[in-house]
């Protein structure tokens, strides 16, 4: 039994010293503030994503397109954040925004932002939908800084891009969907020239760049708006022919472009980014809502088993379009409506189930694919159970097994991957749950043992009891009882012997103030009563 507590780059591998500085992106604001107001707009959130061994934003970066079109960078009060839970929540709404206008010393330049202290969704406003169904047809535009020439790949590399076979985006993103969504009509423009050179649009010392998104989008779109009738399409990756700052950048912008108003699914991509076609399905992944995952080692790149964590996989790259992506995991088909209702499963408090997984990818059977355990009865704090093969996409995945993730859905990387050793590498056996093995959450009293491998998927058991005392399982029996009670009292009373009880079976609270339930929490406890 188990128990859980709680490619080779081009040139563009250049962009690696950024992770004190896009710590303080959101904090590293002056304290003078302009004139306290309130202004409205569309919400959209962008997230960056850097090269491997690079360090990217900590956090997306917030956006509102006011009644005028123009974009303002907001900056959450941390108050506010701590009352909202997760910005992501009210991503695409028309909201309403209380607070101040402040000079942002991130940005490398003079620009304002609005910190706002109060954010309020407006009455019938028009959220982007979490369902996303149908035709999704995007458009290329390959855009060209004014005083760098080159021209990295060719229109045909773009176009073909969209193919509907293999490694193309049309029919990668019809196996994740499980045909739910398709890209016919997706096609590709360019080169063209933008206005301004690189300097005008990349800002900040070598290794401390800031890209100015808004800029390079509004005139990205502007110098191809002769050529491209942008209405037929959902959404618009930007492909520029030098690096940008850190990162590649996905999410929505809020725009008018022939005649049509609406969030536009977007991404900015450094020539890294389109040479691997992992990284554009990664960012497309966020064009159409999706946020990260990760491990629960504090790294947003460190779940294996997620196109929006760890795109860099590579194990079966591609000659013409490198790296290629698995899937994304069952929670994040679900946000976009892609389980159907017959194939997932919520087991509530007190109840207990033997229940068959199906694969995730290519499905064979219609069996359950997606498992719900909520924790302590709470709608926004669940486990989820899924079955990952090696098979389609997911061909690369680094093994088998049943994947288990704990989802906190108000924060910013929602789905942590379960990694009972805790050694930091989510592709190894830690991680991958297989027969005669149990996964206990011991706060909540929630198990999950895989019993049988069938040929597509496997078969669990899951039970979520919360435990009526405050102590929980102690001693991993599967019972609350006066033998749990006693081992407590010896913890308080300092009798610690980790050698008898596993540290993992401490772990019955947060006691390292990090606002999770996981394997930190044992390690501070063990020191704790070890007198370091």
């Amino acid at each position: 039994m188990r128990h859980d507590s709680g490619a080779i780059l081009s040139k563009s591998s250049g962009p690696c010293k950024r992770a004190a500085l896009w710590l303080a992106l959101l904090v590293l604001l002056s304290a003078q503030a302009v004139m306290a107001e309130t202004i409205s707009g569309h919400l959209s959130v962008v997230w960056g994503d850097a090269p491997p061994g690079c360090a990217g934003p900590d956090t997306p970066l917030v956006y509102l397109t006011d009644v005028t079109g123009g974009s303002i960078r907001l900056v959450p009060d941390a108050a506010v954040l701590g009352e909202l839970g997760s910005v992501l929540l009210l991503n695409g709404y028309l909201v309403t925004v209380e607070g101040a206008w402040t000079e942002d010393l991130s940005r490398g330049n003079s620009d304002f932002t609005f910190r706002f202290t109060a954010i309020r969704q407006m009455e019938k406003s028009d959220p982007v939908s979490p369902a996303i169904a149908g035709s999704q047809p995007w458009v290329s535009l390959m855009l060209k800084f004014s005083d760098v020439a080159t021209e990295p790949k060719t229109l045909a590399f773009f176009q073909n891009m969209y193919s509907t076979s293999s490694p193309g985006l049309d029919h990668y993103w019809q196996e994740n969907s499980g045909t739910l969504i398709n890209l016919p009509g997706s096609t590709a423009y360019g080169w063209f020239t933008l206005p301004h050179p690189r300097s005008y649009y990349i800002t900040g010392a070598p290794g401390e760049e800031v890209a100015n998104l808004t800029a390079l989008f509004n005139d990205g779109t502007a110098v191809a708006d002769d050529y491209v009738d942008f209405s037929p399409f959902v959404g618009i990756n930007l492909m520029f022919n030098d690096l940008l700052d850190c990162c590649a950048w996905g999410g929505n912008r809020w725009a008018t472009l022939d005649g049509v108003e609406k969030s536009w699914r977007v991404t900015w991509e450094p020539p890294w980014g389109y040479e691997n076609v992992a990284v554009i399905a990664h960012e497309t992944g966020h064009g159409f809502g999706l946020p990260h995952s990760s491990g629960e080692y504090g790294e947003t790149y460190d779940n294996d088993w997620d196109v929006m964590s760890n795109s860099w996989l590579c194990t079966i790259p591609d000659p013409t379009y490198g790296c290629v992506g698995q899937h994304t995991i069952m929670y994040h088909k679900d946000l976009l409506a892609w389980v159907a209702a017959d194939r997932k499963l919520t087991v509530e408090a007190g109840g207990q189930r033997t229940l068959t997984l199906e694969r995730s990818a290519q499905p064979a059977t219609t069996n359950l694919r997606l498992i719900r355990l909520p924790i302590l009865g709470s709608s926004t704090n669940f486990i989820t159970v899924e079955a990952r093969r090696r098979v389609g996409y997911d061909l690369q995945l680094p093994g088998e097994g049943v994947i288990i993730h704990e989802v906190d859905t108000l924060r910013d990387n929602r789905a942590h991957v379960i990694d009972s050793d805790g050694n930091g590498d989510t592709g190894d056996a830690g991680a991958m749950w297989l027969p005669g093995e149990t996964y206990t959450h011991l706060a909540g009293n929630i198990t999950v043992t895989v019993n049988l491998a069938t040929a597509t998927g496997w078969i669990v058991t899951v039970r979520n009891q919360p435990p009526t005392d405050p102590s929980g399982d102690v001693n991993g029996d599967t019972l609350v009882n006066s033998a749990d009670l006693a081992i407590l009292q010896n913890v308080q009373a300092g009798n610690f012997d980790a050698g008898t009880y596993p540290c993992t079976l401490w772990e019955m609270g947060d006691f390292d103030a990090s606002n999770a339930i996981d394997s930190p929490d044992c390690v501070a406890l063990a020191n704790y009563f070890s007198g370091n």
